[in-house]
């Protein structure tokens, strides 16, 4: 039987996904940290634009199958930029910054590889995971389980993002993938409705730290942090990829 042009491309990407994996499992076991980020941000920018564009011959199906293995690469990707920063740098932890920067990264990285991980199991992504265990025990043996803040929105109600229609009459269900796209729930008019503490977040990038509390004046105490955040597991293909995130 002749193979499709849909086979062909699918046989392709994957085959590309699976060299890219070997040679970022050996960087890493070499230590060579911007071998494996620049191995990673090449295969991604290699597929994202056609990806984006919808360029392949290939079914609704694959289209699932290529954004999982994309947001893959993008997680081992962000695990290889806390390994840059936390294997180069000694003094990293005596940043604020640094210390925001690498949680809120390690927040991504947890998120698309837990995502991934079924489809994509293996050595890599055990590799990732145990990096970013290590890592979340440090903050939580230096600052605690922490504390969040976590926003109320009030809306008119919320489209589908897939259909436009209204999310509680159409079939498509939010969190799933549609042809290589996550359907999520577009509120409508939103407004701020209050912000709450809390100790179990929906969204771990919203934390308080020590350093961001001023002290009480005339009895008022002021937090200068992140309330919400755009972060979404396939927002990476919609942006450029600065280069200065990789060295």
């Amino acid at each position: 039987m002749t193979k499709t042009r849909c086979d062909l491309e699918m046989k392709e990407f994957m085959s590309q996904a699976l060299n890219a994996t070997e040679s970022w499992l050996k960087a890493m076991n070499s230590r060579q940290n911007i071998v494996a980020a620049e191995t990673c941000h090449h295969f991604i920018e290699q597929y994202k634009s056609d990806f984006r564009s919808r360029n392949f011959n290939i079914t609704e199906s694959d289209y699932n199958t290529m954004l999982v293995v994309l947001i893959f690469m993008r997680g081992i990707f962000d695990c290889t930029r806390l390994s840059l920063i936390v294997d180069s740098n000694t003094d990293w932890d005596k940043d604020n910054k640094t210390l925001e920067f690498v949680w809120i990264t390690l927040c991504d990285a947890w998120e698309r590889l837990a995502f991934s991980y079924s489809f994509c199991q293996g050595r890599a992504i055990d590799m990732a995971l145990l990096s970013l265990n290590r890592l979340e025990r440090y903050y939580l043996q230096r600052f605690g389980s922490g504390s969040y803040v976590s926003p109320g929105i009030e809306s008119d109600g919320c489209l589908c993002s897939i259909c436009l229609q209204d999310i509680r009459a159409c079939s498509h269900v939010p969190g799933k993938l549609y042809n290589g796209t996550f359907c999520s729930m577009q509120p409508i008019n939103p407004s701020p409705a209050h912000v709450a503490l809390v100790d179990s977040p929906a969204d771990r990038r919203c934390r308080i730290w020590p350093w961001n509390i001023e002290d009480p004046q005339d009895g008022e105490v002021k937090i200068s942090m992140m309330v919400m955040c755009s972060f979404s597991l396939d927002c990476f293909l919609f942006e450029d990829v600065d280069e200065s995130q990789i060295h």
